[in-house]
């Protein structure tokens, strides 16, 4: 039995994992304590359902997500628009070199990890890196784009390989990160510095019609201008970079041009369209993985995802107390590395936003942790990773 969703339909059933999302936050407790994203564990509960469908009786489902990719751009677009050169300097110069050596250096051990694993029980080493910071930092859309690439260097069934790890580190880059930092934050009595708006204040703020509809104007044309820098970053040779990189950096130069020339924007009705476009889209990407990818991937590469798991928990520790500053803010920026080192930048803010929703806030892990991260992993896993597939090649 074959049923397709149109593109209302399919976004209409994400809108409900959402509010399924919302409802086991408020009911089941666990999910707060150990700060799971409640569309996170939504999403996997549908994905369940669909297979269960699918295996048990039959039912193909086919999905139109065209609004996951938009609604991933447009949360990318309003990441690279808060990063302000003015909040990104709140963190100062120790913590914005110390998030850049934590993503670099976790990329160039996932990868040591991976091929060291690979090699000796017979998978290409291609497909080791695959299984490494392409999949894991880079996310399913860098995999899905080194797959080709990788495939014509020798690499068998490398795309199939890269959507599954990038599957599972999705996954497992929310059920982790929270839990991680929130062990850390209890075990070290870890308390929050940064004042919470009373409500009072919030009252004070109210989101007004006028500014939404205006903002997301704002976003939709910052994001469309970037899909041309995103063209011209394509042309690059020897280099992937995925679409929304593009959207990122014109989010980036237009806050910075903005606030060079005082132009008047509003960032809670942007923070609004940010939190709608990233619960929409953790929904969506969630609820249409195919399992059966997971169920048929070899062994190896089950191997090495799980030392992957170890290996980021570690260095999240270490970077905690060597790199982050050993404080809560540092606690929260776990979370975030955790999210942006197995998943993407969208699990990073998931992660930090439930840990926050429970601790207390963080200015300097929600303002500055979630822009820098994402633009030092995209411009550096996929640099770097360019740079060895070739050597690799030669050695498979």
């Amino acid at each position: 039995m074959q049923i397709t969703f149109d593109l209302l339909q399919t976004t209409a059933i994400g809108s409900a994992v959402v509010f399924l999302g919302i409802w086991l936050r408020r009911r089941v407790l666990l999910l707060e304590r150990y700060c799971l994203p409640g569309p996170v564990v939504a999403g996997l509960l549908a994905s369940l359902f669909f297979l269960l469908l699918r295996t048990a009786f039959g039912v193909q489902i086919t999905w139109n997500l065209q609004m996951k990719d938009l609604f991933m751009n447009l949360f990318f677009t309003c990441v690279g628009f808060g990063a302000s050169a003015k909040l990104l300097r709140m963190g100062g110069a120790r913590v914005l070199a110390g998030i850049a050596i934590s993503i670099c250096g976790l990329v160039v051990l996932q990868n040591i990890v991976g091929i060291a694993i690979a090699v000796p029980m017979g998978m290409h080493p291609l497909n080791g890196m695959m299984c490494s910071s392409v999949a894991t930092a880079g996310g399913v859309g860098t995999a899905a784009a080194f797959g080709p690439v990788f495939e014509s260097y020798g690499a068998p069934d490398s795309g199939v390989i890269g959507v599954a790890a990038g599957t599972f580190g999705m996954i497992f880059a929310s059920l982790i990160g929270g839990p991680v930092a929130r062990g850390i934050i209890q075990k070290r009595k870890l308390r929050p510095t940064d004042a919470a708006l009373s409500e009072e204040e919030r009252r004070q703020v109210p989101l007004s019609n006028s500014r939404l509809v205006g903002s997301w104007c704002l976003i939709f044309l910052i994001g469309g201008l970037g899909s041309y820098l995103s063209f011209a970053l394509q042309k690059i040779p020897m280099i992937e970079m995925p679409y929304f990189i593009g959207c990122i950096f014109s989010g980036v130069i237009f806050r910075n041009l903005m606030e060079a020339a005082h132009l008047p924007f509003d960032l809670p009705e942007i923070e609004s369209i940010s939190d709608v476009s990233l619960d929409i889209f953790l929904a969506l990407a969630l609820m249409s993985i195919d399992l059966t990818r997971l169920l048929d991937s070899a062994l190896v590469m089950m191997v090495i995802l799980a030392a992957q798991i170890i290996l980021i928990v570690l260095w999240a520790h270490f970077c905690h107390r060597f790199l982050f500053g050993g404080d809560y803010n540092g606690a929260v920026m776990v979370a975030g590395l955790i999210g942006t080192g197995l998943g993407a930048g969208s699990n990073a803010v998931a992660n930090e936003r439930a840990v926050m929703q429970q601790f207390g806030p963080s200015q300097v892990a929600w303002i500055v942790f979630p822009a820098w991260s994402v633009i030092v992993v995209d411009i550096f896993n996929p640099l770097f990773v360019s740079l060895i597939a070739p050597l690799l090649a030669r050695w498979g």
